[in-house]
């Protein structure tokens, strides 16, 4: 057979489980690949800790200035908004990755970060548009919200899809580890212009370079993903199975239901835990007084660092031994800290960095290693929105609101309640991921 057809028979000698995984793409190949997807996530997680950050300023800006506080509410208000439209954007390109290529996909979810990031950088304030103002900011957030439903799944498919057959678990964490980088990166940058320029300044133009920076990586990693290849997984399945066929909601929850089911439940603790002790316990320790706004700052900074850091070890582990083992210990282990954890944190406010270091290193073990465990649970056909869908329902069921549940319950004097909510679905996501269907070492079908 000529060479030149040979390679794109899926028949031909040498073209079955090395083409399947990547593996006759060199290093550097692969390292575009992780780069190109994780680049979305990066830049979502940089607005969102950016939205989060400077919610102060916005509120005054674009809200009427009758209410400082309802205006603040508003404001969080339309950052929630994202959360809550992820699932529509998982099922909207979900289909399109799963029909049309993750390279399609991923190209037209960092546009949308892009243009997100860009539209709250030039939002006019309420004196200037009136109602328009906050219609801007909230079409902002919309379209951030959707591009991340895509991103998560399309993203993580890609990395998984264009690995090599040993370093799926491996590479595959470098698509959370960007989690933890974009939220860090977020945080060094407004603490850095705070220091640089005067409040006034802050207040007028200096909070909208943030997002001017979110856009400008979000052009970046548009121009990284225009360059890649489509990764060889898909185009086998694009060769043997029909258009039609793929993407197919319905075709998941018939045939592939425990697939989603593990996913949803393994999703409540990586997210869920990550939203805890990266914004509700630093902000809660701030907020009574019990540490200042510097040692919160330090603690989390520590915490990310920790956190992206145990995440390939976490990846690597789960090559050498299973996916079960790894992300199934790491959760129960954390369940059984987590009390304990928070309770030492509270007793002893000045040790909440190293505190934080410990829980981060935790969720870290538990995370690495779920972008190859969430790929394997789904054929290539209906990947994307196999893994996206109940990834982002529970995201937005669990994830987004945990913040404010521990708020909630801790002003009706009920904190031990939530501390224990924690700790049960921690368990349910240890137990769903010693369930996992682990396919170390094996092509993905």
């Amino acid at each position: 057979m000529d060479s030149s057809l040979k390679s794109i028979d899926p028949d031909a000698p040498g073209h079955g489980v090395r083409e399947q995984q990547g593996d006759t793409s060199p290093p550097s190949s692969v390292n575009r690949a992780v780069m190109a997807g994780a680049i979305g996530n990066f830049v979502e997680c940089f607005d969102w800790f950016a939205y989060a950050l400077f919610a102060s300023y916005l509120s005054r800006l674009v809200f009427p200035s009758g209410d400082p506080l309802g205006a603040l509410l508003s404001t969080f208000a339309v950052f929630a908004i994202g959360f809550f439209v992820r699932p529509l954007g998982s099922f909207i390109f979900g289909i399109y990755a799963d029909r049309y290529g993750r390279k399609n996909a991923l190209a037209a979810t960092i546009f949308l970060m892009a243009t997100g990031s860009l539209m709250i950088a030039i939002v006019p304030s309420f004196q200037q548009a009136g109602w328009l103002a906050p219609a801007m900011l909230l079409l902002a957030r919309l379209m951030q919200g959707l591009a991340m439903g895509g991103e998560t799944s399309s993203g993580g498919s890609y990395i998984v899809e264009s690995a090599p057959l040993h370093r799926r678990g491996f590479s595959g964490s470098f698509f959370y580890i960007s989690v933890g980088l974009g939220t860090l990166c977020a945080s060094l940058t407004g603490t850095f212009l705070t220091y640089l320029l005067p409040k006034d300044q802050m207040e007028s133009y200096g909070w909208r370079l943030v997002f001017v920076l979110g856009a400008l990586l979000g052009i970046f990693g548009l121009y990284l993903r225009r360059s890649i290849g489509e990764s060889e997984v898909f185009k086998r399945a694009a060769r043997t199975t029909s258009k039609k066929d793929r993407g197919s909601l319905r075709a998941v929850m018939l045939n592939h239901w425990p697939g989603v089911l593990r996913v949803f439940f393994l999703a409540i603790g990586t997210t869920m835990a990550f939203y805890i002790w990266a914004a509700y316990i630093p902000n809660l320790l701030r907020a009574s007084g019990r540490v200042s706004a510097s040692t919160s700052f330090l603690a989390s900074t520590f915490g990310l660092i920790a956190y992206s850091v145990s995440m390939p070890i976490s990846g690597a582990l789960a090559d050498l031994v299973g996916r079960r083992l790894v992300l199934g210990s790491s959760w129960l282990l954390f369940a059984a800290l987590f009390i304990p954890m928070i309770h030492y944190a509270l007793g002893n406010p000045e040790s909440l960095p190293w505190i934080m270091v410990a829980a981060m290193s935790l969720i870290g073990l538990g995370s690495g290693a779920v972008a190859a465990s969430f790929a394997e649970q789904f054929p290539t056909s209906v990947r994307a929105i196999g893994w996206g869908v109940p990834y982002n329902v529970s995201i937005a069921a669990f994830g987004g609101t945990a913040p404010y549940l521990g708020s909630w319950l801790a002003s009706k004097g009920m904190p031990d309640l939530f501390n224990w909510y924690v700790v049960a679905l921690c368990v349910i996501s240890g137990l769903a991921a010693f369930g996992l269907r682990d396919l170390r070492g094996k092509p993905l079908d």
